[in-house]
């Protein structure tokens, strides 16, 4: 045990070498087999006395891809990286996967809630000057077709980011671990692979090995998240909690907060061919991935079978 601590420090001191600070955060994990476990072995933090993670490097960046799987996970998750984006002049767009369709908007048919989340991407997507791109899944039934895969298949071999931000694979909501499955299974057909994958924080504990100092990017990041008004009403205030967990996320950064306070979004980083090996190592059962959810079980079976035609 002390050796393998000694080989962490060693790879934490070497802040972003070839392929990425990632190998230590995967030795650890050949055993756990079970997404559920191994998800909440992560919200204990069980792993977080023997990593530091790193500071973000843009050194290598051009252009960010944000996957989010419906209108408000872009700014929650990575609102603070859109916004720091704009600030060095990185070109950064929002794929929107879903159509963003609730049946359970209070006094609102489906077609205006599709309507409404649209319009409130849009103008949160405005604040760091990011294109909202939209997919247009079904939030509702999951319809998978031929279109949408080859759509998605064009925008990353036209946009080529050099990074791809998605809610990372252990996160909670069964939806966001679907567009995990969708882009590890389209991976291959990429003609663009060289990218590296931030799985990004929406729902619960991350296990981190890069962090984002937002700090001065906070406040604009909490007026985008109140754009999603739909939202904060119907569910949680996003904006008040995405604000205490990226306050507490700090303390990752090590160092003192000042008056105003500190706070960072934390990403989970690693070159695409190795998040997409995880994710295939864990996406196995969908009935374990999807809770029994039969429209996503038959999502990700069509998924499967259109695939195969390819």
């Amino acid at each position: 045990m002390s050796n393998l601590t000694v080989r962490i420090k060693s790879k934490l001191n070497k802040l972003f070498v070839k392929n990425g600070p990632y190998k230590f955060l995967v030795s650890r994990w050949d055993e756990i087999s079970d997404i559920s476990t191994a998800a909440n072995i992560f919200n204990t933090e069980f792993f977080r006395s023997e990593i530091k993670p790193l500071p973000f490097d843009f050194s290598n960046t051009k252009q960010v891809l944000i996957l989010a799987p419906h209108q408000d996970d872009e700014s929650i998750g990575a609102g603070g990286l859109m916004l720091k984006c704009k600030s060095l002049n990185i070109p950064c767009n929002v794929l929107f996967l879903t159509d963003g369709a609730q049946n359970n908007l209070p006094g609102k048919s489906i077609e205006e809630a599709i309507r409404i989340r649209r319009e409130e991407a849009l103008k949160a997507c405005a604040y760091s000057n990011s294109e909202a791109i939209e997919l247009g899944i079904s939030n509702l039934d999951f319809n998978i077709s031929q279109e949408s895969i080859n759509q998605f298949i064009e925008i990353i071999n036209h946009k080529k980011p050099t990074e791809i931000a998605i809610p990372w694979f252990f996160d909670g909501p069964i939806k966001h671990r679907f567009f995990n499955e969708f882009l590890a299974k389209i991976y291959p057909l990429l003609t663009h692979k060289n990218f590296i994958i931030l799985g990004y924080q929406v729902h619960n504990q991350i296990y981190p090995n890069i962090f984002l100092d937002i700090s001065e990017e906070m406040d604009l990041k909490e007026k985008m998240i109140k754009e999603y008004a739909s939202q904060n009403s119907a569910y949680i205030s996003y904006d008040h909690i995405t604000k205490g967990i990226n306050a507490w996320n700090s303390r990752y950064m090590y160092k003192p907060s000042d008056e105003k306070g500190s706070y960072c979004e934390l990403f989970f980083s690693l070159p695409a061919k190795d998040y997409v090996k995880l994710v295939n190592k864990f996406y196995k059962n969908t009935k374990q991935i999807y809770l029994n959810n039969e429209v996503l079980k038959k999502a990700s079976s069509e998924l499967n079978r259109l695939l195969k035609n390819l």
